[in-house]
């Protein structure tokens, strides 16, 4: 290319719409932080049950109600007194089963999260900048993901509009994350769609073993191969379900799979039952299959299949089965405008389109914050891409210019390789096994090759 190229030529001025929303109102609130959870070794899903109950056990200390992580970190705007609060998870209220101690280890004030939008210097506080993102991390996030029943801590939720059933027993849903990004002089929310696979609710439970398994007859679920068995239960294990016969009961996960479930028998204070006639003579419910795989849930309930259906959005977090692989990543692809419109309507679309209704967030107006619903629309230059010399060929012309982002080089060859590489190397960071490492390296290699005339 020459020294002396018109610049006037090479950069189109023009103008992009990113996938950021400007903070337009930074939280005027102090922010109190507490370790929440003790003791430390509670199961991740059990600290937000825990959490969950004291702040309805302790409504009028815990108001407005503060947020948390799901770890050991709770923030609120209200300075909480520090000391001991009882819990119950058990149906006597009057006997704790947990103990919560609320120790404040410090404060994060609107100096703190102004700190966010200027330029870091080396003797800056880390840890206090790390805080303050954590808690605008967590406030933006709240009221999304607990509108649509997800866990408020959570980075990404998913919603059943436009979801796409794939077979064995798995719903294709699409979804959104959003994540705080400090600028320079603001603070903006960053967007962004994901896709990702739920259980299937609302379907007899039943209908997702034989789905799952691929049973051409159902009535194989009565006497299950020990291979069938193992991947069953590897399937379900964890799943929350609600019995659709006990109206009013909590949703369990599944602890295990019980064979002949509706078989099993167990006392009583006066007689001995099968789990079948127990069903029928406490809630008149018939158990139809009583030879089919059921579920335990908790301890010692034995529940027949045909009683359960999986609760509404839980996420399969288990490898894809190959039969729906090339389902799912079609489901995935979108094309850039698609993604764009659908984020943009998710942020500032109709009311009924909105799934981040910011401006009816509790925990933002709580704090004075809010966000724009307009995504960020930046000034930029479209550059001309240089022309690059390949060897003429009889059905090619050696000079290429890529065109519209295309830099389709197939077929060609380079015009005068350069000076040759002698010492070169790859790293790998992953834990990928070293024939893959190296069947990498010859398909690397061998498609350099091509790109060479033969001498």
């Amino acid at each position: 290319m020459s020294n002396n190229m018109d610049l006037s030529r090479e950069f189109h001025p023009t103008e992009v719409w990113t996938n950021h929303f400007p903070i337009t109102r930074l939280p005027n609130k102090v922010f109190f932080h507490y370790d929440a959870v003790e003791p430390e070794f509670l199961a991740h899903g059990r600290n937000l049950e825990v959490i969950d109950k004291l702040w309805q056990d302790h409504a009028t200390t815990f108001n407005p109600r503060p947020f948390y992580d799901g770890r050991k970190n709770m923030y609120s705007t209200r300075d909480i007194p520090p000391k001991d609060y009882p819990v119950s998870l058990g149906r006597r209220r009057e006997t704790p089963t947990h103990v919560v101690k609320v120790r404040r280890v410090g404060t994060i004030d609107a100096a703190a999260v102004t700190m966010l939008t200027k330029r870091r210097s080396p003797h800056d506080p880390y840890d206090m900048y790390a805080k303050a993102l954590s808690v605008l991390q967590l406030l933006v996030r709240q009221a999304p993901s607990l509108r649509h029943g997800f866990r408020a801590h959570v980075k990404a939720f998913f919603v059943p509009q436009g979801s796409k059933d794939l077979g064995y027993g798995l719903t294709a849903r699409r979804g959104f994350f959003q994540s705080i990004r400090p600028t320079p002089g603001r603070l903006l929310v960053n967007v962004d769609t994901a896709c990702a696979l739920v259980y299937r609710h609302g379907t007899n439970l039943i209908d997702i073993m034989g789905e799952w398994l691929q049973l051409e007859d159902i009535r194989d679920l009565k006497n299950l191969h020990p291979r069938q068995y193992a991947e069953l239960r590897s399937f379900l294990k964890g799943v929350r379900v609600e019995v659709t016969v006990t109206p009013g009961m909590k949703a369990r996960p599944i602890a295990d799979l019980v064979p002949r479930a509706a078989l099993q028998e167990f006392d009583t204070e006066t007689e001995r039952l099968t789990v079948a006639a127990h069903f029928k003579k406490k809630y008149n419910a018939i158990v139809r299959h009583p030879e089919y795989v059921g579920v335990r849930l908790g301890r010692s309930a034995v529940i027949p299949a045909e009683f359960c259906q999986i609760v509404e959005g839980q996420l399969f977090k288990k490898k894809i089965p190959a039969g729906i692989q090339k389902g799912f990543l079609s489901f995935a692809t979108q094309k850039p405008e698609d993604r764009f419109r659908m984020i943009r309507k998710a942020v500032g679309g109709a009311s009924h389109e909105q799934q981040f209704d910011y401006a009816n967030s509790d925990f933002m107006r709580e704090v004075g914050m809010s966000v724009s619903t307009e995504p960020l629309l930046l000034p930029s230059q479209v550059i001309q891409p240089p022309c690059i010399r390949f060897q003429d060929s009889p059905h090619l012309e050696g000079v290429f210019t890529p065109s519209h982002g295309a830099w389709n080089i197939k077929d060609r060859l380079f015009w005068r390789p350069g000076n040759t590489l002698k010492i070169w190397s790859v790293i790998n960071f992953d834990k990928v096994h070293e024939r893959e490492v190296q069947g990498f390296l010859r398909t690397l290699i061998a498609n350099l090759q091509s790109l060479v005339a033969d001498e």
